[in-house]
């Protein structure tokens, strides 16, 4: 929806509505954030949800400026396609970052035992007894991190793991496949032009040869 569909919408729920498109959807997204971030709790205040097949309904009683404030979200089952794109491959994308991640980090720490143990072969000694540590051993914390973690991080049911940092992290791995795909499309178009010119200029010589031959 457009700016001038959403103003539209606008008036036809709220007559008295004067506020302009983007105070009302900044008051929006205020609104509907804890709905988000939330779980399996309580509903929110000013909030109303109704399912009929695949149509979910989510409506919002509230007040925007004093006056009453109506909005209806009408949610319908998105196509697998658009799921994939959306959804799925960011996440893929996001697991792929994260266990990179989790390897540099690896190797990072490998190397500061490399670095700690050199210091001590030089005769290098801690000035407090509680700060040493045990020499890291990535299969040994793989190990220990799919006994303890795994099961608390398969029991959440709610929203509440996706948090700031993973939300920040989506949104950066979508705005680079976003720009991604359109320096694609760039490219694809400027090759099309570039050939549709070639074929052109081929074209053009060749009848140009052609004029030469007949006036021979």
């Amino acid at each position: 929806m457009n700016s001038e569909d959403l103003k539209e919408r606008a008036q036809e729920l709220n007559k008295r509505l004067k506020a302009p498109v983007a105070a009302f959807c900044r008051y929006l997204r205020e609104a509907v954030g804890p709905l988000l971030r939330g779980g399996g709790g309580d509903p929110l205040p000013g909030f109303n949800c109704e399912r009929a097949r695949n149509l979910l309904s989510i409506s919002l009683r509230s007040e925007l400026s004093g006056v009453p404030f109506y909005w209806t979200f009408r949610c319908t089952e998105a196509p697998m396609g658009m799921v994939s794109h959306h959804m799925i491959c960011p996440l893929l994308n996001m697991m792929q970052a994260l266990h990179r991640q989790t390897l540099d980090l690896m190797m990072l720490l490998e190397r500061k035992d490399a670095e700690i143990l050199d210091y001590k072969e030089n005769g290098a000694m801690l000035s407090r007894d509680r700060l040493e540590t045990e020499t890291f051993n990535a299969e040994e914390f793989k190990d220990r991190f799919f006994a303890e973690c795994l099961s608390e991080a398969i029991s959440t049911q709610d929203g509440s793991v996706f948090n700031s940092e993973l939300q920040n992290l989506y949104t950066t791995i979508a705005a680079a496949k976003g720009k991604r795909k359109r320096g694609q499309d760039s490219g694809t178009q400027q090759s099309s032009h570039f050939s549709s010119c070639k074929k052109f200029c081929s074209f053009h010589c060749k009848a140009e040869e052609k004029e030469k031959q007949r006036n021979f």
